[in-house]
């Protein structure tokens, strides 16, 4: 089958991973050679696109270039990563693990939550239809690779210089339009900061939210830079519209959901096991008998893009009976 990425990134490079037995073809805004499973690839650039007929297409790049480019794209299905379709009220917004029951077999472009968004629907979706949510308040531990592959290298300099030059480190990002270190560092800002005080990220997720669970759903997000390489955390504390059970809650996740609940968990787990949600930490708020807090961490790089991509492909191509 014949398949089209958009992008030349960490998640274009991991969504090509899985498709070991497809016809790939790169896109991306300049020509250069891609290396993944020993195979090396050359891109074209996104105004061939128009050349080429596609059974499906990743979108793996920024919500600038897909707007400015996919209309040029000839493919049953385009599977996007970026923000650019996710509010539309035409596209579907799929986190497999809760709503992929959406994916049709004519199904033409889907678009994938942001990485957050796709872990943390995987349990408020489903809880909450058994126990109906109030509010949820979300703090996020968020990794550098969120930023993209250039952000992984910034990183590697300042570690370099923290090492090699006693600690002197020459900041390498910007947040805010001020130059900020992020090695041995936390920032607490994830996207420019927008009109109601919130930042994009943080406004994302709620809106997410609230297209998938409903238009009511609350959330209110927090999103926090931290110098890790790979996999984000999410801290959860929600309230519900029913006393909280622990028995309940830990049965729901044991049967209506994907995720692995372990009593002893860290970030190392996450980055051995990269194709799974984990949970930890479930503990009953002492003050209000409708509350308690959760822990959920997985790798963003393939729960929170690539791999929910290739779920919705494999799903796709299973109703569509394409061999």
């Amino acid at each position: 089958m014949k398949i089209a990425i958009l992008g030349s990134g960490l998640v274009a490079k991991k969504i090509a991973s899985y498709l070991t037995e497809e016809e790939l073809v790169f896109f991306s805004t300049a020509e250069q050679e891609i290396k993944i499973n020993n195979k090396t690839y050359r891109s074209k650039k996104y105004e061939e696109l128009e050349n080429e007929k596609f059974k499906v297409a990743f979108g793996a790049t920024t919500s600038e270039n897909i707007e400015k480019h996919y209309k040029k794209l000839h493919a049953d299905l385009l599977i996007d990563n970026s923000e650019f379709f996710r509010q539309s009220k035409l596209v579907p917004l799929v986190a497999c693990g809760a709503n992929d029951f959406l994916i049709q077999k004519d199904s033409t472009i889907i678009a994938n939550p942001n990485c957050v968004s796709i872990m943390i629907l995987n349990l408020l979706f489903n809880l909450n239809r058994f126990c109906p949510i109030s509010k949820v308040i979300l703090t996020s531990l968020q990794s550098v690779s969120g930023l993209g592959e250039k952000a992984l290298i910034k990183l590697d300099k300042e570690r370099s210089d923290y090492e090699y030059l006693d600690k002197r480190v020459v900041p390498q990002f910007e947040f805010g339009g001020k130059l900020v270190k992020m090695y041995d560092n936390i920032v607490p800002y994830v996207g420019s900061r927008e009109n109601n005080g919130k930042t994009h990220e943080e406004n994302k997720i709620s809106l997410e939210m609230q297209k998938v669970i409903n238009p009511q759903f609350e959330l209110d997000a927090m999103c926090i830079r931290v110098p890790v390489t790979i996999g984000h955390t999410a801290v959860l504390h929600i309230t519900l519209k029913e006393e909280f059970n622990y028995q309940k809650v830990m049965r729901l996740i044991d049967l209506e959901t994907n995720i692995k609940y372990k009593e002893i968990l860290t970030l190392e787990d996450v980055q051995k096991d990269e194709e799974n949600i984990f949970a930890t930490s479930l503990e009953k708020d002492p003050y209000c008998p409708y509350g308690f807090s959760i822990v959920l961490m997985s790798n963003n790089l393939t729960i929170g893009a690539a791999l929910n991509s290739i779920r919705i492909y494999r799903k796709y191509k299973e109703l569509s009976n394409v061999l």
